[in-house]
């Protein structure tokens, strides 16, 4: 044990030992080392399952005939568990939870009205979440029932972003090509298509010289 080791020094070398020694003294449950931090940042959830909201609305009106502010409940509870989300993927939850298989033009436009209506929702370009702030997280696309939520420009920019700078900060620098690679991993996809590439590197590009910066091909954060 240390104290018993410096006990035996302090037997051996007498005063002179004292000098080098800290301060304070050790006391018997003290611990000397500084604590490990945790790589990345602690608040946000890399790669957890992408959650679909599954519960059903048992109407005999469908949902286009629904005013906006009734329509406005589901839509909110749809975003409380999948936002953000994609305003078209937005609509076919809607078609489900009232048991319908497709979302047609009545239902996407109702849908977009509800969301307006609903002054706890806001829009991001064309994807949607609550005033109130989504759950910093990259979730995995790897067992979702919806497959169009598979499609890359269904992924919010938001949760892309999220991703890149937890790889770079994890790397402290990558290579942009390895860099969305690994990001498409984090979201369940076994190999990057190049849709999904484009919207990985599309995002990266919109980032330079703001959160990210490119030196010669490998990406940093910016301080």
């Amino acid at each position: 044990r240390l104290l018993d080791y410096l006990a035996t020094l302090t037997r051996q070398h007498g005063s002179s030992l004292n000098k080098v020694i800290a301060p304070h003294e050790l006391t018997e449950n003290e611990d000397i080392f500084e604590p490990i931090q945790a790589a990345g940042n602690v608040d946000i959830a890399i790669g957890v399952p992408y959650v679909e909201f599954a519960e059903s609305v048992h109407s005999k009106l469908a949902p286009h005939e629904l005013s906006s502010y009734e329509l406005g409940k589901t839509v909110k509870k749809i975003l409380e568990i999948e936002s953000p989300i994609h305003q078209e993927e937005l609509a076919r939850r809607v078609a489900k939870v009232f048991g319908l298989e497709k979302a047609g033009n009545r239902i996407q436009e109702a849908t977009q009205k509800a969301l307006k209506a609903t002054s706890d929702c806001e829009p991001n370009g064309e994807f949607w979440g609550l005033k109130e702030g989504y759950k910093k997280q990259v979730r995995s696309r790897q067992d979702v029932k919806s497959r169009t939520l598979l499609k890359a420009e269904y992924l919010p920019p938001q949760e892309i972003l999220l991703g890149l700078q937890h790889l770079v900060k994890q790397n402290v620098q990558i290579e942009e090509s390895e860099l969305v690679q690994q990001t498409s991993r984090l979201f369940g996809f076994s190999r990057c298509g190049p849709d999904l590439k484009a919207v990985i590197q599309a995002i990266i590009a919109s980032e330079l010289d703001k959160t990210l910066i490119n030196n010669g091909g490998c990406i940093l954060l910016i301080k």
